[in-house]
């Protein structure tokens, strides 16, 4: 398990109390993003708008099977879901399924098939909603470096 906080920061197998501080350093950082990995497809980011509203994004199983959460949790709750994933827990699930994914079959909360048209489903971000994330997060990262944000 690795947590990275911004590009420059790498935590080995984290515990709660490094995830809680680390997450929460981000507040007003000019790299306000964090990603924890238990392996290359099975990951969690976030991204700290503010105390009251993240952006998350969990990776489960391959690109092919990136999810965007529908809502942006506040920073308490991406604390709590990190550290559930740090133990093992799928607690992350419920944000990126929108509903309680502990009882609910995983076919059950898939995103809809491709649409013809686009070759994505929706919920899925494919290549295309991975690059649009990152541009994001680039984005949101250089405006806070010339004092836009």
């Amino acid at each position: 398990m690795k947590l990275k906080l911004g590009d420059e920061v790498v935590v080995e197998a984290p515990d709660a109390a490094a995830i809680e501080s680390g997450l929460r350093s981000l507040v007003g950082a000019d790299e306000p993003y964090a990603v924890i990995e238990s392996h290359d497809e099975l990951w969690l980011q976030m991204l700290v708008d503010s105390v009251d509203a993240c952006h998350f994004e969990a990776c489960d199983g391959g690109l092919d099977e990136h999810y965007v959460a529908q809502r942006a949790p506040p920073l308490d709750e991406v604390i709590t879901v990190f550290q559930d994933f740090a133990t093992g827990g799928n607690a992350y699930k419920d944000l990126v399924y929108g509903e309680d994914a502990s009882t609910t079959p995983r076919e059950a909360l898939a995103p809809a098939a491709p649409s013809p048209s686009d070759g994505q489903s929706a919920g899925k971000g494919g290549i295309a909603g991975v690059a649009v994330v990152a541009l994001a997060i680039i984005a949101f990262a250089v405006l806070k470096v010339v004092g836009v944000l």
